[in-house]
């Protein structure tokens, strides 16, 4: 079982962090990579090294994985893995890309491409969705981002749902009764579906166009919680 939970900045010791990972995005897009043993997409992060500061990594990691060259990072906040009773500790930072140079002579990374969403071919499919959405969150709290995520939790550029016109988004002219899962995170007072304690609860796996979020990925993850 894995579990992935998050804390403020200062929340927890600095020596704890053995990772970071960096929510990056270049010209509005979202900047993936690819290991060059792997046909799955990553978001750009590593393991911190002995006597580094954990900045130092960040900055590192995403000059070795995207060859950013001119980028600013900022912090998000601290994330917990827990896998088998096993913990481990991350920082999580955004970074805006300015300019994507060349990667570094030896890279381990095959490929480089942007994304206006989060791909689902993951190489991380239970750890990196949580940290993307949480990056997404501390956007647009900071209105550094268009308000383009809906309540489902997904977002809405990539949605099939929205973009073939049956979803309006979520905007003032939704009205109760338009969208379950709009009225319910509303009545429960949570950004999005995806971070209720409940997620995903029986009625999204059950009730037809409840979500655009896939089932057989919902079906798994509730018997990966059980």
């Amino acid at each position: 079982m894995l579990t992935v939970t998050f804390h403020a900045v200062t929340e927890i010791d600095d020596s704890l962090l053995k990772f970071a990972v960096i929510a990056a995005r270049h010209r509005g897009n979202w900047v993936l990579c690819r290991h060059k043993k792997r046909h799955t997409w990553e978001i750009p992060g590593g393991h911190r090294e002995d006597g580094e500061a954990i900045a130092e990594t960040a900055r590192r990691e995403l000059w070795e994985e995207t060859g950013a060259v001119n980028a600013i990072l900022q912090p998000v906040c601290v994330y917990n893995v827990v896998r088998d009773g096993v913990s481990s500790y991350g920082k999580l930072y955004y970074a805006d890309i300015a300019e994507l140079g060349t990667l570094p002579e030896n890279s381990e990374i095959g490929e480089v491409r942007e994304f206006i969403g989060l791909p689902g071919d993951l190489t991380y499919p239970q750890i990196q969705p949580h940290l993307y959405l949480r990056a997404l969150h501390w956007l647009k709290a900071r209105n550094l981002i268009d308000a383009g995520l809906g309540k489902c939790g997904f977002f809405c550029g990539v949605c099939p749902t929205y973009i073939a016109g049956s979803c309006a988004g979520c905007v003032e002219a939704h009205t109760p009764g338009d969208c379950y899962t709009r009225d319910c995170v509303l009545q429960r007072g949570i950004p999005v579906c995806t971070m209720c304690n409940e997620f995903p609860c029986n009625t999204i796996l059950e009730k037809e166009r409840s979500t655009v979020l896939d089932k057989d990925w919902l079906r798994w993850k509730k018997h990966e919680q059980a």
